[in-house]
């Protein structure tokens, strides 16, 4: 291919060094070469070709070579095919595997789409075989934490349309009472508002004996750590004999309270 025509097709400055064009060491000489014959037939017969090999691999390669020669654009073809797979969640896991090894561009925009769909798809439960994906994911650390990424944004977001529609419910909600309220005439309208301050006036009534019968157990608990304090003394016994003791003591009153009955017969 002549170079000045490599010059007009490349989007990257610097590409040439003299004659030579100086690759990547994830490009193969032989991939790139391929890569510009489908460019120089594409420019003589001045359509687009949409051929693409059969091995994946291959597909990827092309596209790596097309990015590092700054030719992404004539590649797109392919590029597209995969998107359109992934967002499909039409591809294979073995392909899924072979995308995530690519660590390019071409291997990142992929990752990215299939770990959208996948994440979309496994999040609403959309999934065929959900336990399949599971068990890939445990194999495929860069795609299972991409997910990971992707169930945690999708979450955000479904935690925000429920807000959302809550509020909204809520200001309905209060929209038709006021215009229940405005229907409603004098007499009705001073017996709802009645209605709602003896509501109102339970429900305080409610909460206050809530309040103080934990006030009360917290009352008959500092009693009860005061009795053990003072029975044990300085620690040494336990609360069971403690307990023991507070009973002694509670037979010894009933029985002089009984010989007190005793005597005044």
């Amino acid at each position: 291919m002549p170079l000045p025509l490599i010059t007009a097709c490349t989007t990257r400055k610097n590409l040439l060094e003299g004659n030579n064009i100086f690759l990547p060491p994830y490009v193969e000489s032989e991939v790139a070469k391929r890569f510009l014959d489908h460019l120089l037939d594409l420019i003589v017969t001045k359509s687009p070709s949409k051929t693409m090999a059969q091995s994946h691999l291959e597909n990827l390669q092309v596209c790596n070579a097309a990015e590092a020669l700054g030719m992404r654009m004539y590649a797109r073809h392919i590029a597209d095919h995969y998107k359109k797979m992934a967002k499909n969640n039409e591809m294979p896991y073995d392909l899924v595997d072979i995308i995530s090894k690519t660590n390019t561009g071409i291997g990142r925009l992929l990752v990215e789409e299939i770990a959208e769909a996948m994440g979309a798809a496994s999040f609403e439960g959309r999934m065929s075989d959900p336990a399949q994906l599971t068990a890939y994911l445990a194999t495929n650390s860069r795609l299972q934490d991409t997910i990971a990424e992707m169930h945690i944004k999708l979450q955000v977001l479904a935690d925000a349309k429920n807000a959302e529609h809550e509020a909204y419910l809520a200001r309905e909600a209060r929209r038709q009472s006021k215009e229940a309220e405005a229907l409603l005439s004098p007499a009705e309208r001073e017996e709802a508002k009645i209605l709602a301050r003896e509501k109102a006036g339970h429900w305080r009534k409610t909460q206050a004996g809530l309040k103080a019968k934990e006030r009360g157990k917290l009352s008959w608990r500092l009693w009860y750590d005061r009795s053990v304090r003072r029975v044990v003394g300085n620690g040494r016994l336990r609360r069971r004999a403690c307990w023991i003791d507070i009973l002694g003591l509670r037979c010894q009153l009933r029985k002089t309270v009984q010989d007190s009955i005793c005597l005044v017969k």
